[in-house]
């Protein structure tokens, strides 16, 4: 009987590692067209770690279509595994997509994966550029936080979160921008999908406040030559409109 216990288990352990290790782990996910060609980067993690392996591996993959259903159906398998999107943590659209048919993109985007609670962003730079610097999503992410701490220019949107706004008739949806620039990753401001109009840190920093996205913002004001840095925190805030005007309180 113990005999016949270690063989099972045996088995049952070399069972579950095959088939991690033929799965390939999407961790992100970068979309954008340009002309007639959609590009599909996919950046995916390694399941199973080498010899003297420190951290985690990523794996990129460029893929390109005549249309998004034609790069992700090349994308079903990447090395001869098995692409698996139940681990994705980060989609990014390039404004071109946005551009053409905002809403239509995240209905495919709905269909085309089950779990809806990674995070979106929308930019205006090369997605290829980004995918080849940032080998996984927790570096934007944390800059996502960083930036949304200190200066509430962004802040973190799911894709549930985003396409449940594009059924609200009474509110604007968008999306987070960023761009990839000399080396350097900044905010670009956010995506209003209604009248597909790109607004600057300025405007999202009101956004996300009337939308309650953040709690907190900082500020600097500049008086007889002396800089002074205000915190208002714990911001919770309702809107009232009236004719031309709206009360914040």
């Amino acid at each position: 009987i113990i005999a016949l216990i270690v063989i099972i288990l045996l088995f049952t352990g070399c069972t579950k590692y095959t088939e991690i290790n033929n799965l390939a782990i999407v961790d992100m996910i970068l979309l954008e067209k340009q002309e007639d060609q959609y590009i599909l980067n996919i950046t995916t993690v390694k399941g199973q770690k080498e010899e003297n392996d420190t951290g985690i591996k990523h794996q990129t993959y460029h893929i390109e279509g005549k249309s998004l259903g034609e790069a992700f159906n090349k994308a079903e398998q990447l090395d001869n595994k098995k692409t698996y999107y139940e681990h994705l943590a980060l989609i990014i659209i390039h404004d071109s997509l946005l551009q053409e048919d905002a809403i239509n993109i995240l209905d495919f985007i709905k269909n085309q994966f089950p779990k809806t609670n990674y995070l979106v962003l929308g930019t205006t730079s090369s997605t290829t550029e980004i995918s080849n610097q940032f080998k996984g999503h927790q570096d934007i992410e944390k800059f996502i936080k960083k930036e949304q701490l200190e200066n509430a220019t962004i802040a973190p949107l799911t894709f549930d979160q985003i396409y449940k706004a594009t059924l609200d008739k009474e509110h604007d949806s968008f999306i987070p921008m960023i761009r990839y620039q000399e080396e350097t990753l900044s905010v670009a401001g956010i995506k209003v999908l209604k009248n597909n109009t790109l607004y600057d840190q300025n405007m999202s920093k009101i956004n996300y406040l009337l939308n309650n996205n953040v709690n907190q913002i900082p500020m600097t004001l500049e008086k007889d030559n002396k800089s002074y840095f205000i915190n208002f925190d714990h911001l919770n805030v309702t809107t009232s409109f009236r004719t031309d005007t709206f009360t914040i309180t």
